[in-house]
């Protein structure tokens, strides 16, 4: 396996102030989105700030909005996410920003995925997103992370069991349909030839007739087809000797780790319905964080 890579940001996310920042946001209006500015206790936490009738306590850097503008201009009424609505003052919050793109990261990104194209010989490659979103400090990183081992043991499971054709075209082998019928599965290459796709649904081309003809023997199994881990037993692609992969920024904090939105710098390059399919990795930054 490839050494694990750090993760690029392709959108930056706003960081945001701490209680210090000079200047109150005298320019809201309902339904703006704004943060209670952050300020730490001496351990480094996000103190809680209580709303001016006393009723609500809100921890520093929580997101909301402003539901209503009463007849005082020191405070606004705020409606935070799951938590309630109370009266602030408007020196302890500040506007949120729109996001802006990272456009250091995302050339990155796409500079490795023109790079496979212009390997592809004029076939299409399609390129597929796992994304993960929700609440932040929930383990999102920890999972992808755990994702990125899955998907390099099924890129090498893909690699072993592909071929190539006498007319340069990378091919794939169906063996679900001849599952149990004691038959070789059928070898293709998903091009559209004479308006005919060579798909395992569809009609096999010459070349691949040619490529499943010399195929001996078959192939013990095809990427997917083994059999279930017995139980106890750990999935084949998880090896516990290995430390799970780092790519995604994981942490032991309260604060989180994720800032905007990160792609894991190299594709993985598998073979869906006859088609070459660069899979992309993403994360994001917690919501309500």
């Amino acid at each position: 396996m490839d050494p694990p890579q750090e993760a690029v940001r392709v959108v930056k996310a706003m960081e945001k102030k701490d209680a210090s920042a000079k200047g109150a946001p005298h320019n809201l209006s309902v339904d703006d989105a704004v943060y209670l500015k952050l300020l730490r206790n001496e351990h480094g936490q996000p103190v809680k700030f209580k709303s001016l009738g006393g009723d609500l306590s809100i921890r520093s850097g929580s997101e909301g909005r402003v539901s209503s503008i009463p007849g005082r201009a020191d405070a606004v009424e705020v409606e935070f996410w799951n938590q309630g609505v109370g009266l602030f003052e408007r020196n302890n919050l500040a506007k949120m920003e729109g996001v802006e793109v990272d456009q250091d990261g995302l050339n990155k990104v796409l500079e490795l995925l023109q790079g496979l194209q212009q390997d592809m010989r004029g076939e299409e490659l399609e390129i597929s997103i796992v994304a993960i979103m929700g609440k932040f400090r929930h383990g999102k990183s920890f999972l992808l992370n755990l994702l990125v081992q899955y998907f390099e043991w099924l890129e090498m499971e893909w690699l072993q069991q592909a071929g190539v054709n006498d007319e340069g075209a990378m091919v794939s082998l169906d063996d679900v349909a001849a599952a149990g019928s004691g038959k070789r599965g059928l070898f293709f290459c998903g091009r559209c030839i004479a308006g005919t796709d060579c798909t395992s649904s569809g009609i096999q081309c010459a070349s691949c007739k040619r490529y499943q003809e010399r195929r001996e023997p078959m192939p013990s199994a095809a990427a997917g087809s083994r059999k279930a881990p017995a139980r106890g037993d750990p999935p084949p692609w998880w090896n516990p000797e290995m430390p799970v992969p780092q790519g995604f920024k994981v942490q032991r904090q309260a604060e989180t780790c994720t800032k905007g939105i990160e792609i894991y710098p190299r594709p993985f390059l598998l073979r869906r319905r006859g088609k070459q399919t660069a899979v992309l990795l993403m994360d994001s930054q917690g919501a309500f964080d």
